[in-house]
């Protein structure tokens, strides 16, 4: 069952948001994310920030992990015209053509524009999808964990700090010196 994660229908949202792929065992260290496969991950984030009405303000790729900060406006799905709905349908579905934009498929599209576990899942399954057919032995199932967590960040400071956090996630692994020169972040 789908949950909303807003606190009230009234104010603003942001979300830290971490999806992890499975402990980095013997058997699972063939699975971290090598630059190509970060930069696709990039790529399909941008690609779905577009669609979908909430906002990834911040995100920082690792190799067995991700975060993001996503940004949760209330009702923002309700601000955009059925027109601009089914082109953004077409859009996520690589169709030709848009769909008449008064049908009741594009109504229920307009529904999950401004869900987190939908964005959070799309993003997860496009990225397993690809994923899967990269690696010369072919892979098949779930990449990431089954569930993601996502903790409110509640006050303009927890916001600070938790995007402080999130930038700062390539120099605590020492993977760069600044987080300027990460790439995925």
């Amino acid at each position: 069952m789908n949950y909303r994660r807003l606190i009230d229908g009234e104010h603003t949202c942001f979300y830290h948001v971490i999806i992890k792929i499975p402990d980095r065992t013997d058997i699972h260290s063939d699975y971290a994310l090598n630059e190509k496969h970060k930069a696709f991950f990039v790529k399909l984030l941008f690609w779905l920030d577009e669609i979908y009405t909430l906002e990834c303000i911040n995100y920082c790729i690792m190799s067995t992990h991700a975060h993001f900060i996503l940004k949760v406006e209330p009702g923002a799905e309700n601000n955009l015209s059925l027109k601009e709905i089914a082109q953004r349908h077409q859009c996520y579905y690589k169709l030709t053509k848009a769909m008449d934009a008064r049908c009741h498929e594009i109504r229920e599209f307009r529904r999950r524009l401004n869900d987190m576990s939908h964005f959070v899942a799309d993003l997860e399954k496009r990225f397993t999808r690809w994923y899967n057919n990269q690696l010369e032995k072919k892979r098949r199932g779930s990449l990431w964990n089954p569930r993601y967590k996502s903790v409110l960040l509640g006050s303009r400071m927890a916001l600070l700090r938790c995007l402080q956090y999130v930038e700062l996630n390539s120099v605590r692994a020492k993977m760069v010196v600044d987080p300027g020169y990460y790439e995925f972040c």
